[in-house]
């Protein structure tokens, strides 16, 4: 139960710092590039290779997407790729998407990252989950 608290309490807490912390590394400026930020440098790349064949400017202006491509290349082997997506913490498949959100709403209200731990577990509790 303690590691479903955490799954639901923290992943959308650490996400919303590493979407800070990739938007601030991405806007930075880089004095040996001549002052140019990470995401400058990049499209520069992209514009000077634009009519290039490389694998990598097919990769982004491709029809077929890398994701698509992972699922043909996984479906090959009868792999599917939610095998890999699917974080298993032991308990979830007892709780509804119902319930997730209202225990996602109700610490979402709490600032104090212990105080939202603590909330978490009470409402699994409350929710009878083991």
């Amino acid at each position: 139960m303690h590691l479903l608290c955490i799954n639901i309490v923290f992943i959308p807490v650490i996400n919303t710092h590493l979407s800070t912390f990739r938007h601030a590394w991405n806007k930075h400026k880089i004095r040996t590039e001549g002052h140019k930020s990470p995401e400058m440098l990049w499209l520069n790349g992209v514009l000077s290779n634009l009519n290039s064949a490389s694998l990598a400017m097919t990769n982004i202006f491709d029809a077929n997407p890398v994701d698509m491509a992972l699922r043909d290349a996984l479906q090959h082997f009868n792999l599917h790729i939610e095998q890999f997506t699917h974080t298993d913490c032991g308990n979830n498949s007892q709780l509804h998407d119902e319930q997730i959100r209202e225990i996602t709403h109700c610490v979402n209200q709490i600032s104090d990252l212990k105080e939202k731990f603590s909330k978490g577990l009470q409402l699994l509790q409350r929710m009878h989950i083991s």
